[in-house]
């Protein structure tokens, strides 16, 4: 795409109106990646565009949750922060305008340099596609351990996606799965968590400046402790391993101390208290429901003969994602099938020496099988993720399904965090992901964790 190239730049900006409008057809989509995958600017500005979209929404969301000077004292709670589609279309099609508009300036005054921004946090590993952009619209490419970090966004992409960053008071944030965000430290350190879930272990903070978790539900201040925090459109769950936190549900302004070992759930309902309860004590056995939303996975499902009406599930079969990304931003997928800890941050399992990890599966053609642990120390910390990978014959199957026992020790902790004191025994498993390379029709029947005596 070249700088003085009219015609480019305004079916770009047609491509971008309409994918955030949601009426981005398969051609105009083909077409898009088609601009993207060809050239860096293409891409920078497509990133600006998605952080500005997002930065209007949480300004307003924010703005919206929050009293003002001026609203009576007595009045009702207020709505939801929803931010209403139009609106934001409406902004954001005038500030990408201007984006584009300056792109075909060569003035580097007007949207070519950029400000230097402090750098605040250390990676301390990354797994996954994971997109980081500063706060000044700077794509950040390729990143890896040790990599100086800046205020910003984040996008992470796959569901065995993983980040941590280390912030210079010995903070650490650890975030997994399909999360976005944003992070900045202009007056304390707040995290705006869009989707997905963290683990935070804080040290302490001063008084007037707590760390702040800001997602669609709830704000969350934190002096110094450790907690787990799950958040969707929907709701967020607190899970609070040590010392306290102060939740407030944005829906109505509600406000309560979650203290150790209890967990709540803001939700965009107000009809019931906001509450903390104890957190449960895990199992060491666990028998996975198929029946529940796990997370990757289209259900299966076989029609009874009477009555008509009922369905049986038969099993999981897999679904694509993406499993990492190259330089140019080229996407490898792989085909699995999840079981995510849900709801309110329960993992799914104690993980004991003797755990072994079965499952019941199908495959169309021998493959290499890789088998995936997200897992969190007892005390809610991160305690990394592992893999073992297992080839399965269909061959060896019965009626097309076979059962595949992997004990505990046979899973090795993922390179990019090997050698950072991370074992398997005693932790807590909060995901676990099953998937292949390429297609190969796999189907998950049966999934459990089981303590052998």
């Amino acid at each position: 795409m070249k700088k003085n190239d009219p015609t480019t730049h305004t079916e770009l900006e047609h491509l971008l109106t309409a994918q955030e409008d949601g009426i981005l057809d398969e051609a105009g989509k083909e077409r898009l990646e088609e601009i993207l995958l060809a050239d860096p600017e293409a891409r920078n500005l497509y990133l600006r565009h998605i952080a500005l979209c997002d930065h209007l929404a949480w300004e307003y969301t924010e703005n919206a949750s929050e009293p003002t000077e001026f609203r009576p004292r007595e009045s009702k709670p207020s709505s939801p922060a929803i931010l209403h589609p139009a609106w934001t279309m409406a902004a954001a099609a005038i500030i990408i305008g201007a984006f584009l508009f300056l792109f075909k300036n060569d003035d580097p005054s007007l949207g070519g340099s950029l400000p230097e921004t402090e750098m605040v946090a250390t990676l301390e590993f990354i797994e996954g596609p994971v997109a980081w952009m500063d706060v000044g619209g700077i794509p950040r490419n390729e990143l890896s351990s040790g990599d100086r970090l800046a205020d910003g966004s984040f996008i992470m992409e796959s569901p065995s996606s993983s980040m941590q960053l280390r912030f210079d008071d010995g903070t650490l944030l650890t975030l997994a799965g399909e999360s976005e965000g944003a992070v900045s430290s202009k007056d304390g350190k707040l995290l705006r968590l869009r989707k997905g879930s963290l683990v935070a272990k804080v040290t302490k903070q001063p008084k007037d400046s707590p760390l702040r978790i800001i997602t669609p539900t709830a704000n969350v201040e934190v002096l110094g402790t450790i907690l787990n925090v799950s958040s969707s459109a929907l709701q967020t769950s607190v899970r609070v391993e040590e010392g306290s936190v102060r939740v407030k549900r944005l829906a109505d302004g509600q406000s309560i101390e979650v203290p150790a070992s209890h967990v709540t759930q803001a939700t965009l309902g107000t009809s019931s208290e906001l509450a903390a309860t104890p957190i449960w004590e895990l199992p060491t056995n666990w028998n996975g429901d198929l029946n529940r939303n796990w997370g990757l996975g289209r259900g299966n499902y076989k029609a009874r003969e009477r009555p008509v009406f009922q369905i049986k599930l038969v099993s999981l079969e897999a679904e694509e994602y993406v499993a990492s990304r190259d330089a140019k931003g080229v996407p490898t997928s792989r085909y699995g099938v999840s079981f995510n800890a849900r709801p309110k941050n329960k993992p799914l399992v104690e993980l004991t020496p003797s755990s072994v990890i079965r499952f019941r599966c199908r495959l169309q053609k021998r493959e290499y099988v890789n088998v995936f642990l997200g897992t969190n120390r007892p005390n809610g910390a991160f305690g990394g993720n592992f893999e073992c990978n297992v080839v399965i014959d269909p061959a060896n199957a019965e009626n097309g399904w076979q059962e595949i026992n992997i004990p505990l020790d046979k899973f090795k902790v993922i390179k990019s965090m090997a050698n950072r004191g991370y074992a398997l025994e005693k932790n807590v498993l909060s995901k676990i992901i099953i998937s292949t390379h390429k297609d190969r029709q796999l189907g998950i029947g049966e999934i459990s964790v089981t303590a052998q005596p």
